[in-house]
């Protein structure tokens, strides 16, 4: 009878969520079952244990990375190897904005004025700040290692 009894405190003590009150048929039984006592402590010991950020400190050194390296199977190596920039991409839209700005520069003076060229001009202006931001953010990795390799080859 008992350990029935127990099986369906625990029931409801595992149904409950974290941080709400117990049932008081909950805490009497807890109260008079030892054993129910100590599983519950345990469990919440073992939660407070999972809910704790894991901390292994590991040296990170050029050995390190080479064993992992070489833990790796080899068509995953060459993707890491290979230059993740694709250049056309960013070449083709790079001329067809130069090509779209320049085109309009022959008609505005004739058609529009001096202030339609002053805001046009801007309106360039920022279309380049914008697509170079764009390109330096897409491959920082790339930028990175280039300083860090003039930055070596320097010192």
């Amino acid at each position: 009878m008992e350990n029935k009894k127990c099986s369906q405190i625990m029931e409801k003590y595992l149904e409950l969520d974290k941080n709400t009150r117990l049932p008081v048929s909950v805490t009497t039984h807890l109260l008079f079952c030892k054993e129910c006592r100590s599983k519950i402590l345990l469990l919440s010991k073992a939660q407070k244990l999972t809910s704790q950020i894991l901390k292994i400190s590991s040296p990170v050194t050029d050995q390190s990375i080479i064993n992992v390296l070489d833990a790796l199977p080899e068509d995953k190596i060459q993707k890491i190897r290979k230059n993740p920039i694709n250049l056309t991409l960013w070449i083709i839209a790079g001329i067809l904005m130069i090509a779209l700005f320049i085109f309009p520069v022959f008609f505005t003076n004739k058609f529009y004025g001096e202030t339609f060229s002053v805001s046009y001009a801007l309106m360039i202006s920022i279309c380049v700040i914008i697509y170079c931001s764009t390109f330096v953010c897409c491959n920082m990795d790339f930028f990175v290692k280039k300083l860090n390799v003039k930055l070596v080859k320097s010192a």
